[in-house]
């Protein structure tokens, strides 16, 4: 090690092990391992999953996820269109502190997908500088490292189950009207399914699929206050089929939605989810 290296080292308490661009192989996987260093990674194409502790997470392009020290992990690529991307490994109590407060745990290694172009392009930087061999060069790694980690603390001013839940909430808002899954939603915000609906009951009191439904009705709601659309027309813009849709807007709002519509077409306020029923039929 040159004595750059130890400055940095003894100033940060990081270090940076190994960079590299890999492209698996067509179908491989590789594991389980078990690491004492931490593992970030960036796929920008391709597909696979990995498996940490038991637990399996999908990958495909624009994914950047954390392997965490002591995790039993295995990897799998796709047999058609492999995973490929970057990956590196360090070591060092600041990184651990770092990723623990983005919320970074085994069951939980996904970083935010929007942060991913941000933290393509600092692994690329990475990359270059960790090809380079002069005296310079182990400074310049670390501040491409360091500028990663500015930028995904940069969006986790609040505590990182409240980020999580906002976000799902926000994709759900999003996305309501199109064929819409727990899986996807737990996808989006880097969770596996069971952890991502345990947190979210715990924060908002609903499953996220109850959450998801209120979502839509609240939205039927409106379009059905307009006088403008169907029932059937409502039901389907807001992603939801006409039997469901009838048998879910009575148990929620307390009447058919038949009879919501008449409430509404006979002048008086319109009511909106269990705060009021509907008159009787």
């Amino acid at each position: 090690m040159n004595d750059t290296n130890m400055l940095v080292n003894a100033q940060q308490g990081i270090r940076i092990l190994f960079a590299e661009k890999e492209r698996a192989a067509n179908g491989g996987s590789f594991g389980p391992v078990i690491r004492s260093v931490y593992i970030l990674e960036c796929c920008t194409g391709g597909k696979g999953h990995i498996i940490i502790n038991g637990q399996r997470f999908p990958v495909q392009e624009g994914c950047c996820y954390a392997l965490l020290p002591g995790d039993a992990v295995t990897h799998y690529n796709d047999t058609e269109h492999p995973r490929q991307g970057f990956s590196c490994m360090l070591e060092g109590d600041y990184v651990g502190r770092v990723l623990k407060m983005l919320g970074i745990a085994s069951e939980a290694p996904f970083f935010p997908k929007e942060q991913y172009p941000q933290f393509r392009d600092w692994m690329e930087q990475l990359l270059t500088q960790w090809n380079c061999t002069d005296s310079g060069a182990p400074l310049r790694q670390l501040s491409c490292l360091y500028g990663l980690l500015g930028e995904l603390l940069s969006g986790h001013s609040r505590p990182l189950g409240n980020t999580v839940v906002d976000r799902a909430v926000g994709y759900m808002q999003a996305n309501y009207p199109k064929v819409l899954t727990v899986d996807d939603i737990a996808a989006q915000v880097g969770l596996e399914r069971t952890y991502f609906s345990e947190q979210f009951k715990k924060r908002t009191g609903l499953s996220p699929y109850h959450y998801l439904i209120r979502v839509r009705l609240q939205h039927a709601l409106e379009l059905l206050d307009t006088r403008r659309y169907s029932i059937t027309e409502a039901a389907y813009m807001v992603g939801m089929d006409a039997h469901n849709f009838a048998r879910l807007f009575k148990k929620e709002v307390g009447c058919t939605p038949q009879a919501y519509v008449r409430h509404v077409k006979s002048g008086h306020h319109p009511m909106s989810g269990r705060q009021k029923k509907c008159a009787s039929e």
